[in-house]
């Protein structure tokens, strides 16, 4: 079983299922998919979900709402990423076409992928369109979460 960790607002997490919803990335794109698609982004620990929410906002303007929710999926629900070229860099066409190829195929429920913070550590794309997507248990209470004050503040 794989354990991952997705940091929202509580106001996406009512219920805790619907953080997985994929609705705000359906909304704006993000790295993996183009707006319009639908995708779940998530991570392997806590801290990486933290780090990759605080490397998408502006600091100024974090909100004070913020709770993990976790889920958990079979390793058979997993396909493991091999990104192109260039899949790193900021607003990268290539990346996005990847994903976006991974969505709309439906070969599985979740793709693992290298994080652009932390290559060494994995982010997951959950399809909420996928077949598969009663598999994805999401843990039913969620963690409130602030960021401690030392990372938002430059010295």
């Amino acid at each position: 079983m794989i354990h991952v960790w997705r940091l929202t607002r509580r106001l996406h997490a009512v219920p805790p299922s619907e953080a997985y919803s994929g609705i705000g990335a359906e909304r704006t794109g993000g790295r993996w998919n183009r707006a319009g698609t639908r995708a779940a982004y998530a991570s392997s620990a806590r801290s990486l979900a933290a780090l990759e929410y605080l490397a998408n906002v502006d600091p100024e303007d974090l909100p004070n709402d913020l709770v993990f929710v976790g889920a958990t999926f079979e390793e058979r629900d997993l396909e493991l990423g091999d990104p192109p070229s260039g899949w790193n860099s900021l607003d990268s066409p290539a990346a996005a076409g990847y994903g976006q190829e991974w969505l709309q195929s439906s070969r599985s429920l979740v793709l693992g992928i290298p994080s652009a913070i932390v290559t060494a550590e994995r982010n997951y794309i959950i399809n909420p369109e996928s077949p598969r997507m009663r598999a994805l248990r999401v843990v039913p209470n969620v963690e409130e979460f602030v960021f401690d004050a030392r990372l938002l503040t430059r010295r």
